[in-house]
C-alpha cells in the first residue's frame, strides 16, 4: 500500500516566493533522485492566521521510500537550510496519513 505525507511550510514574511523556488527545485531533485516518490505536489493555502502556507501533497511507494528519503542528502541539507536560514516561521509540520475511510478517485 501506498504512503500518503502531507507536508506544511509556513515562510517567513517576504519569503514565500523564494521559499516556492526553493522547494520547486528540491522537488525536481526527488524526481529525479527518488523513485519511491509518485506523488510530490505542491500547493499554495492561507491559514488560520491569514498568513500563506506552502502544502506538499505527498505519495510514496511504502514507508521505506519515506524513510529513506529523510536520509538522503538533498533532504537533510533542506532540513539544515530550515532551520538556520530565517526562510520558515518554524519547522515543516510533516504528517504521515493512513487511509481511515472514503474513497480514492471514481
Amino acid at each position: 500500500m501506498t504512503v500518503p505525507v502531507v507536508a506544511i511550510l509556513t515562510p517567513a514574511e517576504g519569503k514565500l516566493e523564494e521559499v516556492i523556488t526553493g522547494m520547486n527545485r528540491f522537488a525536481d531533485v526527488v524526481k529525479d533522485k527518488e523513485p519511491g516518490a509518485l506523488r510530490y505536489q505542491m500547493f499554495k493555502q492561507v491559514n488560520g492566521e491569514g498568513k500563506e502556507d506552502i502544502v506538499f501533497i505527498e505519495e510514496w511507494s511504502d514507508m521505506e521510500a519515506v524513510l529513506a528519503h529523510r536520509e538522503t542528502e538533498h533532504y537533510k541539507a533542506l532540513m539544515q537550510r530550515s532551520a538556520n536560514g530565517g526562510m520558515l516561521l518554524g519547522p515543516a509540520d510533516i504528517k504521515i496519513l493512513s487511509p481511515v475511510g472514503g474513497f480514492d478517485g471514481r
